[in-house]
């Protein structure tokens, strides 16, 4: 984002907790649900499990600087409650091909799992009382010079996201 600020990118997309800058022009902002996610196979794919007992799991995470870890975490420290991750891995990809093979439980925004939702590979788990959301977003900066390819590119963007 300081980046951009300066003029040495062109436009910022990130997931994390909802950001307002009067010096942006906000070209996407979409809600997305984090969950936590497991295996069809895994025995609490049909579980209801609490929160507490849901950071005892065998946990797969992000790393700590990912936007959504960071809220879990800040969420979790509000309640006087810690997290203690089995594995740390900065790849997404990697944690739900370990998801697919039953390697554990991670928490991930649902975006990069409904695929393997629908497809039946991936269930996520439910904690009642518990709801996360991230936002997608596009911004660029206000004073921008807006070329006909960065227009197409965030008119792209736009219509490849499901609203609402």
């Amino acid at each position: 984002l300081d980046m951009m600020n300066c003029n040495a990118l062109d436009i910022v997309y990130f997931l994390d907790k909802k950001m307002y800058d009067p010096k942006w022009v906000k070209a996407l902002e979409v809600p997305d649900r984090v969950i936590f996610v497991t295996s069809a196979d895994n025995p609490l794919a049909n579980a209801s499990i609490s929160l507490e007992e849901m950071i005892r799991q065998p946990l797969i995470l992000t790393e700590k600087d990912a936007s959504y870890r960071l809220l879990l975490e800040q969420h979790l420290a509000s309640l006087e409650l810690d997290i203690h991750p089995f594995l740390e891995i900065g790849n997404t990809e990697f944690i739900v091909r370990l998801l697919r093979d039953n390697q554990g439980v991670s928490f991930l925004p649902e975006f990069t799992v409904r695929q393997d939702i629908e497809n039946g590979r991936l269930v996520p788990v439910h904690v009642p009382g518990f709801t996360m959301r991230i936002w997608k977003q596009i911004v660029y900066h206000k004073d921008k010079w807006v070329s006909r390819e960065m227009e197409a590119f965030l008119l792209l963007a736009a219509q490849s996201e499901p609203h609402g």
